[in-house]
């Protein structure tokens, strides 16, 4: 029988930056719906390595924002930093910058089976996200992103 044990992940930083710090990966089962249908809460895992900064469009990375919580969201696209934004998401966060991001996902777990990022599906995924993104997501929903941004500045 497996012991697990929840651990917030303010306990855990210091441990997961060590690891990162010496190039190993860490894997865990992030929280919430933000990153539906790609990781399911509680069935799915992630798996990431030391953010090297010079991330790019569809790079799925770990940060902390300035008010302290953290987020796994996909980076939508660059500009002034990076704009990024969850897959079950509709509005997108700006001015994310090197500085905050801890790490990049290079795989996960969908259950028990892994996929690397550069797994042949997991590019169609990709794909699939941002034809969706741009679809769906109307103009509108873009530029009430901005002003919502703008007036927390």
């Amino acid at each position: 029988m497996k012991n697990n044990k929840s651990v917030s992940l303010e306990e855990l930083l210091p441990v997961m930056l060590e690891q990162l710090e010496a190039g190993k990966k860490i894997t865990f089962k992030p929280r919430g719906t933000s990153m539906l249908p790609l990781l399911r809460e509680g069935k799915d895992g992630i798996v990431l390595e030391k953010s090297r900064g010079n991330h790019k469009k569809n790079d799925i990375v770990f940060y902390r924002r300035k008010d302290g919580k953290f987020v796994l969201h996909r980076i939508v696209y660059v500009k002034d930093g990076y704009v990024i934004s969850g897959d079950h998401q509709y509005f997108f966060e700006y001015g994310i910058t090197d500085k905050e991001i801890i790490g990049v996902a290079t795989g996960f777990y969908r259950g028990e089976k892994y996929y690397s990022v550069k797994n042949i599906f997991y590019k169609f995924y990709t794909l699939f996200i941002r034809v969706r993104r741009n679809i769906l997501i109307s103009p509108f929903a873009r530029v009430v992103g901005k002003i919502i941004h703008r007036k927390k500045d």
